[in-house]
């Protein structure tokens, strides 16, 4: 189980967001990620650590793995840390009004799963905002050859395309409302915290945030606006 690598290298994890170049990576990820800041009834995915929730407002942090939350308690990083899958949700149907994936899709055991769960959670137009490392980015190629080589963490990561992540949020009945790309800077480049934010994909970035909303199956899109079926 890919929770039970993060409960051995919880440490080892948390210490990446301050060394380089994990804490510019961080910083350029976190200056996107505050665009989609709302705490208000909201849950991550997990939350890891919670180098994320914390500045992001987020109510509730949700982790498999009891190292990487207990770091995030003892630092104040998450309000309410929960110890669960992703794939099993403890909520009530249509209870939150906003869900995060961080970083997360590329450890996750059954993303399909997941969404069907995050669906369920959602109440009616609720937020999923996810943010990932597409697989044939720049650095999605890197993490994925660190992968081959035997690192502990990448080693288990599946990263996901684009067009592949698109497909699944529509098919699971999500409405894309926003999508931005930063991270231009290459593994091979010397990295600094500033980077630039442009609208829509762009294969040239390496970090990418999508925002989509729940959409009720019994409603139907004519000419890009919302209406009922009857």
């Amino acid at each position: 189980m890919t929770y039970n690598i993060f409960n051995e290298v919880s440490g080892e994890y948390d210490k990446w967001f301050e060394l380089y170049p994990g804490r510019m990576i961080y910083e350029i990820e976190l200056n996107l990620l505050k665009q989609y800041s709302n705490g208000f009834n909201s849950l991550e995915i997990g939350v890891g650590t919670g180098r994320f929730s914390k500045y992001l407002n987020i109510d509730i942090g949700l982790d498999p793995s009891i190292g990487m939350l207990q770091i995030a308690v003892s630092y104040n990083r998450v309000g309410n840390a929960i110890l669960a899958f992703g794939e099993n949700l403890p909520f009530r149907d249509s209870s939150l009004e906003r869900v995060y994936l961080i970083t997360t899709i590329s450890f996750l055991n059954d993303l399909n799963r997941v969404l069907n769960e995050v669906y369920r959670i959602l109440k009616h137009n609720g937020r999923l905002i996810i943010a990932f490392i597409p697989r044939d980015s720049p650095w999605g190629r890197h993490y994925t050859r660190l992968g081959l080589e035997g690192h502990k963490i990448y080693s288990k990561a599946r990263f996901q395309s684009y067009p592949i992540l698109v497909e699944l949020l529509e098919r699971h009945r999500f409405k894309i409302t926003s999508i931005k790309s930063t991270l231009f800077q290459k593994p091979n480049e010397r990295i600094n915290k500033r980077d630039i934010i442009v609208d829509n994909y762009d294969n040239r970035a390496s970090f990418i945030v999508i925002e989509s909303i729940k959409i009720n199956p019994k409603t139907i899109e004519i000419n890009g606006s919302i209406s009922k079926a009857f």
